[in-house]
């Protein structure tokens, strides 16, 4: 198994509860227990998964309980430089014409490296309250997409310093993974938001971008953690990306 089950419920660590983005019922939660931390998505009818990540290896799984498979997201970073490395060997072998033409159905692969301003998180010097903690407001931006964030301390919310870290290291993580899936593909500018930022977000909302529109608020936060979120089980399949 990748990480071993762990049976029963673990006291103590924290879920953290937000309203879920996409409107489809349960809340969205992020949760740690020891070193390790997970992010449960519910996605409607049926679809439930779940982003897993050990801080001692610095790793991150996408798991997909409703059908029981998981994917390691180191491994299928390997298996898109693979291919990028593929297709832009064959691109060189092509005349010049063939050559721009796919490159362009390619999104420029191996093309155009034009840098592209960094994100950044900028103080609106206001403030709010979000389920009784109060937050001050600040606005991300990025290449794709703008939002505004209320924020607050770990400690106001009820969140320990160890387990803040491993919720920053995991959101960390996901950010790397995006910008080189990104890089690999020829996507400039792919952003999955803040990544580590040294507050908890009370409220998020995204005024531009793919998902404008759509807000997440703190619902809640629980001490009583089930270990099971964080593990995945012995009888769950490893995908690769040529899985249907």
């Amino acid at each position: 198994a990748v990480l071993l089950i762990t049976t029963g419920t673990a006291t103590a660590d924290v879920a953290i509860r937000y309203s879920n983005p996409t409107g489809n019922g349960d809340d969205m939660v992020l949760v740690v227990s020891g070193k390790r931390a997970a992010m449960e998505i519910p996605g409607g009818q049926g679809q439930d998964g779940r982003i897993v990540f050990d801080s001692d290896s610095n790793k991150l799984f996408m798991v997909m309980d409703s059908e029981q498979r998981y994917m390691d997201m180191d491994a299928m970073m390997e298996s898109l430089g693979g291919l990028s490395n593929m297709l832009s060997g064959m691109m060189e072998s092509l005349p010049d014409d063939a050559k721009g033409q796919l490159g362009g159905l390619l999104g420029n692969l191996g093309g155009d490296k034009a840098p592209v301003a960094e994100p950044e998180l900028v103080s609106t010097g206001q403030t709010d309250t979000v389920g009784g903690i109060d937050c001050s407001i600040s606005t991300y931006r990025s290449a794709s997409a703008e939002m505004e964030m209320c924020l607050a301390d770990p400690g106001d919310v009820g969140v320990s310093q160890a387990d803040f870290e491993v919720l920053k290291a995991m959101m960390a993580k996901q950010k790397e993974s995006a910008k080189q899936a990104g890089e690999m593909l020829g996507i400039r500018g792919m952003d999955m938001g803040p990544g580590a930022i040294n507050q908890v977000p009370l409220r998020m909302r995204q005024l531009s971008g793919p998902d404008s529109g759509t807000s997440s608020e703190f619902r809640g936060i629980s001490k009583e953690v089930d270990a099971m979120s964080v593990t995945i089980p012995d009888n769950y399949q490893v995908m690769s990306l040529t899985d249907g």
